[in-house]
């Protein structure tokens, strides 16, 4: 089974190859998950999931047509339709843009952006060094954009708005900003604890 570091280091992809990219051409699984990477916004994490469930052997060559048909129903399969139809990213570059002026808007108390579908919640079960509270910033990122972001207090729970698609959650020391730990592949609709481990912190399901 390919790597995950494999993956994602061994593409020869890039942005501004990506309009004259023969969709006929055979691509390697790296250069398949990077071309959806860069078209659809898609985490890393899930679109190496994707690979895993669909046990691709490793030598694995696939068209850009071909993965249309492969990613039916996956996260961001119509922005990665939308760029096969036109060879451009507008649709994508466009949403991303509208995400991260969605974290200007104060509407909703205590976050930023726009109201979302679901919740990630991040139980702060963790205690300062010698057994105090701990207040804690809990940070939602997705395609490296701040979409939701909450404090709580030690026993207190930090309700992240998000969408049905995979993120990034960080945490940080409220008052300081100093980084407490952070974890990949955090589903929209899921639960978290944030636990002492050893001399730091862990985020476990």
């Amino acid at each position: 089974m390919i790597s995950y570091d494999e993956v994602f280091s061994k593409s020869s992809i890039k942005k501004d190859e990506l309009g004259t990219l023969d969709e006929n051409k055979a691509l390697t699984i790296p250069e398949s998950a990077n071309l959806y990477l860069l078209t659809t916004a898609a985490c890393k994490e899930g679109i190496y999931e994707f690979i895993k469930k669909s046990n691709f052997p490793d030598d694995k060559k696939i068209t850009p047509l071909e993965l249309l048909d492969l990613t039916k129903g996956e996260i961001g399969h119509d922005f990665y339709k939308e760029y096969l139809k036109t060879k451009s990213t507008a649709l994508i570059d466009k949403y991303l843009k509208e995400v991260k002026e969605g974290r200007e808007e104060k509407d909703y108390k205590g976050g930023v952006g726009k109201p979302h579908s679901t919740e990630v919640i991040l139980h702060n079960l963790a205690h300062a060094p010698g057994g105090g509270d701990l207040y804690i910033k809990a940070i939602l990122k997705w395609a490296a954009s701040e979409i939701s972001v909450e404090y709580a207090h030690t026993g207190q729970e930090a309700k992240l708005r998000s969408e049905y698609v995979w993120y990034d959650l960080y945490v940080k020391e409220a008052k300081l900003g100093e980084s407490l730990t952070e974890t990949t592949g955090v589903y929209g609709s899921s639960s978290w604890r944030l636990v002492n481990k050893g001399a730091g912190y862990a985020i476990e399901k």
